[in-house]
């Protein structure tokens, strides 16, 4: 879904080649509420969303842009490990649950890993 190139990701924005960041910002935003799923409803209304996120992405951020880690993957670095979940219990009375209130709520952390430092 990535532009090929910065042509294309300008022909995305329905811009021309070169423009300014003020032009791509104010082009992804019209382009954006146009096509945008919630007020489109056309069958292709995502697929155009996207192509046009993914465009936007592409010119301010560089071809190597990716939110979901794709890139980072591929190049052979590894995402951090996660823990596990941490759950705790609180209690609260009818009240505070409607009207709102404070609680201090203290939570075990555990240590750094001393190998990787995470």
């Amino acid at each position: 879904m990535q532009p090929a190139n910065r042509d294309e990701a300008f022909a995305a924005l329905e811009l021309d080649p070169g423009a300014q960041p003020a032009e791509i910002k104010r082009a992804y935003r019209r382009l954006a509420m146009r096509w945008h799923p919630d007020r489109n409803t056309g069958d292709d209304a995502v697929d155009r969303f996207r192509q046009i996120k993914a465009a936007h992405d592409y010119l301010v951020r560089g071809p190597a842009a990716d939110d979901d880690g794709e890139d980072a993957a591929a190049a052979g670095e590894a995402a951090m490990p996660r823990g596990p979940d941490q759950r705790e219990s609180l209690w609260l009375t009818l009240e505070e649950a409607i009207a709102g209130g404070v609680h201090v709520q203290e939570l075990a952390r555990p240590e750094p890993c001393v190998e990787c430092a995470g």
